[in-house]
């Protein structure tokens, strides 16, 4: 009886086990479809956004969409953002443009607008320093916007600045100013560096090698002016016209002590007063700046004053800007002299930013240099040889002294009675005689009325050189005999040079006269210029 129970016990506990094991096994799980049975209002993800021409599409997405909405798309300016069926942006032109997106979700319509921003792609610096030390390094930094391509580094000038090309470390070599240079693609972006300012040493040290000495001669043999100038290019030398006018050899001494014969003129001014010479030499070249200066700036001028070489001044500038007879010059305080004109003007960083020229020698420090950015007015299409620039010159100056009544001798003409010049009344007269060919040349006097007639021959001037003891002077009449027989004049004033010339002063009837100057044929120098005034009362 007992065993019976037990198993009937045991029977009702396994009914109610599976009982209870069914029911759990029919609670079902309650499901949630948030995208189909939403009822939250749609929304664009990004409502502004900012993209590049040419550049990454972008898509538009949405907050709360169910899947059975129905969504369009249209832009308003579709030629700076188009905008397909997809959503997907596209960037075409600078410019903006808004994309409105029409949703119908659960019987509802909504107008959701995203407005898109089209830039240009550019680079923009985000570590950046203006000045640098001698041997200091720096890296320069800067970010893409709108470009694919890596950034590559550049300066402008190797021998002031170098620069990793990968990580932009850029390490100052030199005084000066460079510009740095990010570049991605067809694009770039620039930045202005400066390194530290030479010293006077430095400057010297930099400068030097490229400023020449120039001795310009007439004839090879006088002396007609010496001057300065500097290397802009290989064999190419820039100085003052003043310092090369009217000369015939041209000899420029580099720094190096070294002499070269100027063999082509590549170009001039004289109004400008600069010429451009040429050389056959490889040298350095000084680096010209055509930006100028401002007051205050200090400066250096480096020149042969007086034919000592390579001397430095320093100084600052007092105007940047001087207008006299047509040119600009700068107005400076460094100290220049004779033998300084056509050298160079340097700034602080060793660049040339003018022409040494002039200087008022009745004031203190008053000093003027032409702004180098007149260089490129000289014409240099037509160069001349020393030869040609010779025979120009010689016309020019014949066509210009006329002007201020100055005769010049013909050779081919002063040689004989019957072909020689006139000088009409109030002229002069320049020439030359020379042993042993051209002992005598002839002017033609010509007196419209009786009159007291004035001449005076003289040997020595600026530019003529002669031995007036070596000269006489003598009035002839028509049929070659003496007319009239010039005197010796003589200053030995103590506070003057020796100056001395022949006179001839004496009343004259009317008629043709010539004169005859006459070098004793035991002249042993050559060449002997004169003057010959003439006057009447």
């Amino acid at each position: 009886m007992g065993k019976m129970k037990r198993i009937i016990l045991n029977s009702l506990l396994l009914v109610t086990l599976m009982f209870s094991i069914t029911s759990i096994s029919y609670v079902a799980p309650t499901k949630v479809f948030a995208a189909t049975s939403t009822t939250s209002k749609p929304k664009l993800t990004s409502t502004k956004k900012t993209l590049y021409k040419g550049y990454k599409s972008y898509s538009l997405s949405f907050n709360n969409l169910s899947k059975a909405a129905k969504v369009s798309y249209k832009s308003s300016n579709s030629k700076i953002a188009k905008v397909d069926s997809t959503g997907k942006v596209t960037p075409l032109a600078k410019g903006t443009a808004t994309i409105t997106a029409t949703v119908k979700q659960n019987n509802e319509t909504y107008s959701l607008k995203a407005y898109i921003t089209v830039k240009d792609p550019y680079i923009k610096f985000t570590a950046t320093t203006k000045e640098l030390k001698l041997n200091e390094t720096f890296t320069f930094k800067a970010n893409t916007y709108g470009i694919s391509d890596k950034i590559s580094w550049s300066v402008s000038d190797e021998k002031i600045a170098s620069i990793d090309s990968s990580t932009g470390k850029v390490k100052a070599k030199a005084g000066g100013e460079v510009t740095v240079t990010a570049k991605a693609g067809k694009y770039k972006k620039t930045y202005k560096l400066t390194i530290g300012k030479l010293t006077a040493e430095g400057i010297y040290k930099k400068c030097s090698p490229s400023t020449v000495e120039i001795i310009a001669k007439y004839d090879n043999e006088y002396l007609n002016s010496q001057g300065s100038g500097f290397f802009i290019d290989k064999g190419v030398v820039v100085t003052n016209y003043h310092v090369i006018e009217g000369s015939t050899n041209i000899v420029i001494t580099t720094s190096n002590n070294k002499k070269y014969k100027v063999n082509k003129i590549l170009g001039y001014d004289k109004e400008l007063d600069i010429a451009i010479l040429s050389i056959p030499t490889n040298n350095t070249s000084l680096v010209i700046n055509k930006k100028g200066a401002k007051v205050g700036e200090v400066i250096y001028a480096l020149g042969s004053p007086f034919g000592l070489t390579g001397t430095l001044t320093e100084g600052i500038v007092s105007s940047a800007s001087r207008i006299l007879d047509g040119a600009n010059f700068m107005q400076i305080s460094a100290s220049i002299s004779q033998g300084n004109s056509g050298g160079p003007l340097i700034n602080a960083y060793g660049e040339v930013i003018g022409i040494n020229t002039l200087t008022y020698y009745d004031g203190q420090n008053i000093n003027f240099s032409l702004n180098i950015a007149q260089l490129d007015k000289v014409d240099t299409s037509k160069p001349l040889t020393m030869t040609e620039y010779a025979e120009k010159y010689k016309s020019e100056l014949i066509e210009e002294l006329y002007e201020e009544q100055i005769i010049v001798e013909d050779d081919a003409l002063s040689t004989s009675m019957e072909t020689c010049q006139t000088i009409p009344i109030g002229f002069c007269a320049i020439g030359s005689t020379e042993t042993p060919d051209n002992l005598i040349d002839y002017y033609k006097i010509t007196l419209e009325t009786p009159g007291i007639l004035h001449l005076a021959l003289s040997s020595s001037s600026l530019f003529l050189k002669g031995d007036i003891m070596s000269l006489s002077f003598t009035l002839l009449n028509k049929d070659g005999t003496i007319a009239y027989q010039s005197t010796l004049y003589k200053d030995d004033d103590e506070d003057m040079d020796e100056y001395a010339m022949w006179i001839i002063d004496t009343e004259l009837p009317a008629g043709d006269y010539y004169l005859e100057v006459k070098l004793d044929s035991n002249y042993k120098d050559g060449t002997n210029s004169y003057f010959v005034f003439y006057s009447e009362d």
